[in-house]
């Protein structure tokens, strides 16, 4: 067996009047055959591999009868039965005075070792343009080449992004200093690697992992960027409900402690109230009364919510079917008082208001409440101020929107906003649990609830299944 690495070139000579053929020491050597062998042009053309025999007769044909010179990539198959790579070359050397070739010859090239490599490396880009998107871009950004995988993962034709920048993918969550940073890193000719949240065709947003390759010419000056970017959005998902679900437990367990330590005090006050309201009535104390009764029923709204919170940090629930129209009714109620008092016009537009769903009427009304308050907070100090909740059955599902007159929700804090301990509130009050806490609560009850970004206003959207669809949560 020869060396792999040796880069051996032979010729060969066919004289067409005698149809000698004649083989340079280097070229017997390619064949396998010792240097006393005589070749033939048929014998020749046997060593071939026996798909390649046709391509090769073809091309010395129209060598001879066309003046076509050839520069082929051939299998051939040496006397000991080794598969090789060689590059065959052929012209005319010589002619009659008439201008008919009379002899043609040309080289034989081992390039077994070169074709190993671009094998492995067709495999390789195989592996990756199968499991990854891979973009290529100049040097100033303008997208050359997207593969199979980026159009599937960003819903983008491939001639809708080739002549464009990445910036069709900005959802406007990162800062101007981020992408400066990144594109300082590989205009130095420097890998960059971090994590990126684009935004697809269809609104969805997405977290990618991206390596950027800046790729250098002959000069080492920089010619292009090649990107290698993975779908880590699920992964983002499960880390921040991981991270939410730490939260929460560290909170349950502080807010367990608390909830035993307020509900003697809390018992006390509903337990006197009651004694009030009796002491009240006998001495006919009607305005008094009317506070009485004010207390009564905000102590038991407290109560509710700590029952609330105990059933959020246990780990079942006992849910029921419950109507949903009279659960926002209810909160409104606990409401409309500083709804008047900031003077917010309230409008609740219901279709279908008779649908069931399954969960808890108290986490519920808890969920609408909260709600309704951090509507009431938003857009107090505003000219146009107005809160609106609809509710209408589509598709299966009860879809609830609670919006406000506000101008919507910053998008760098819309991925925030449900994380626990996240508020926008500042040092003007908010615990941070609100919108966390509601998130769980509706998940566990088999809903969702989203910000709706095509919405001009704040409008939070909760969906849920039907009496029918619904499956009780574990």
């Amino acid at each position: 067996m020869q060396n792999p690495h040796l880069k051996i070139i032979g010729s060969w000579e066919l004289d067409l009047s005698s149809g000698e053929l004649y083989w340079s020491d280097e070229t017997k050597l390619i064949h396998g055959v010792e240097l006393s062998y005589t070749p033939t042009l048929d014998s020749a053309l046997e060593f071939y591999r026996e798909d390649y025999r046709d391509k090769v007769k073809l091309i010395v044909d129209h060598l001879i009868e066309l003046g076509d010179n050839y520069d082929n990539d051939c299998c051939l198959v040496r006397k000991d039965g080794e598969q090789i790579w060689v590059r065959i070359t052929g012209l005319i050397i010589q002619k009659d005075h008439h201008g008919n070739p009379t002899k043609i010859g040309g080289t034989v090239q081992d390039i077994t070792h070169y074709y190993s490599k671009v094998t492995k490396l067709e495999k390789y880009w195989g592996i990756l343009n199968d499991s990854n998107m891979l973009s290529v871009s100049n040097k100033m950004g303008v997208i050359k080449f997207v593969n199979e995988s980026f159009c599937t993962l960003t819903g983008y034709e491939r001639g809708e992004v080739i002549g464009k920048t990445h910036r069709i993918f900005n959802s406007g969550y990162h800062s101007k200093e981020f992408f400066k940073e990144l594109w300082d890193t590989i205009n130095r000719g420097e890998k960059w690697e971090g994590e990126i949240l684009n935004k697809n065709k269809d609104g969805r947003l997405q977290w990618i992992e991206t390596i950027i390759f800046p790729v250098l010419d002959h000069k080492g000056e920089l010619s292009e960027f090649i990107s290698i970017r993975y779908d880590i959005t699920e992964k983002k998902e499960n880390q921040k409900k991981a991270v939410d679900a730490e939260r929460l437990k560290v909170v349950g367990e502080v807010g367990t402690q608390i909830l035993h330590e307020l509900m003697t005090p809390l018992s006390l006050i509903h337990y006197h109230n009651e004694h009030l309201i009796k002491n009240l009535e006998e001495k006919g104390n009607q305005e008094g009364l009317a506070y009485a009764q004010k207390v009564k029923e905000s102590a038991r709204r407290v109560i509710e919510i700590f029952d609330d919170m105990r059933s959020l940090i246990k780990d079942r629930d006992d849910y029921e079917y419950v109507e949903l129209a009279k659960i926002i009714k209810k909160s409104y109620f606990y409401t409309h008082i500083q709804m008047q008092k900031n003077e917010i016009d309230f409008v609740f537009d219901t279709q279908n208001s008779d649908q069931l769903v399954w969960g808890s009427s108290g986490q519920l009304g808890q969920v609408f409440t909260n709600l309704l308050n951090n509507s009431i907070q938003a857009i107090k100090d505003l000219e146009d101020k107005w809160i609106k909740v609809s509710i209408k059955n589509t598709d299966g599902y009860l879809v609830v929107q609670v919006m406000d007159s506000g101008d919507g929700i910053p998008r760098d804090m819309q991925e925030k906003i449900f994380e626990s301990l996240f508020t926008t509130k500042g040092d003007s009050g908010g615990t941070g649990l609100g919108l966390a806490i509601s998130r769980r609560l509706i998940e566990r009850m088999g809903g969702q609830i989203d910000i709706d970004e095509a919405c001009p206003n704040t409008c939070f959207t909760l969906k849920f299944p039907i009496k029918e669809e619904s499956k009780k949560a574990s």
